[in-house]
């Protein structure tokens, strides 16, 4: 998708990828795989009050709005 709408407006480009998002339930199909490899790691919460998969990726880069 990106290299299609290179050379086009960027309004375009935001459109098709939450068009794309929406319509192939991206975020209902992302929960899904989240759950299935959280199962294996222990939910509890520690004395950082964070669960093991919580802890584990605590370092990366989340999004946040504008």
């Amino acid at each position: 998708m990106g290299a299609y709408y290179m050379d086009k407006p960027v309004a375009d480009y935001q459109r098709a990828t939450t068009d794309f998002i929406d319509n192939q339930q991206v975020t209902q199909r992302l929960a899904l795989v989240r759950r299935i490899l959280s199962e294996p790691f222990d939910s509890t919460l520690g004395e950082d009050d964070m669960d093991d998969i919580e802890r584990h990726v605590q370092g990366l880069e989340l999004w946040r709005p504008e």
